[in-house]
């Protein structure tokens, strides 16, 4: 009879397999290549305010930041790390510095700059 479709085949068992192997793959979720260990970070040597270790100490600060994001994500982070590395003369500026905005702010030394950063 002409009006006979055509019964399909039934796959082969390596069709099979490879339908099964394509299923199991389109499901699995992608597999990432494992990245190999960052390498620990030195940390940056303290400073003591000599201006031409300045530069150095900054660049040091700023890449132990940068490679540690998850560390420091808030810029208050990231200031009170750099604070903590201040020693001697440069940690005694820092004092005195706050010092001063916070009399500045509570009016002992005049009006306070709206534009004055404070910390």
């Amino acid at each position: 009879n002409d009006s006979l479709e055509a019964v399909p085949r039934s796959p082969t068992k390596p069709e099979l397999e490879e339908l099964v192997n394509a299923l199991r793959a389109s499901l699995l979720p992608p597999t990432t290549p494992q990245s190999a260990p960052m390498a620990t970070m030195a940390m940056p040597a303290s400073y003591t305010g000599d201006a031409a270790e300045c530069g150095g100490f900054l660049l040091q600060v700023a890449l132990f930041i940068e490679m540690q994001p998850q560390k420091f994500s808030t810029e208050r982070t990231k200031v009170a790390f750099l604070i903590s590395l201040l020693n001697g003369r440069a940690l005694l500026w820092y004092i005195l510095l706050r010092i001063y905005f916070n009399l500045r702010r509570f009016g002992r030394l005049g009006k306070p700059r709206a534009d004055a950063e404070y910390t």
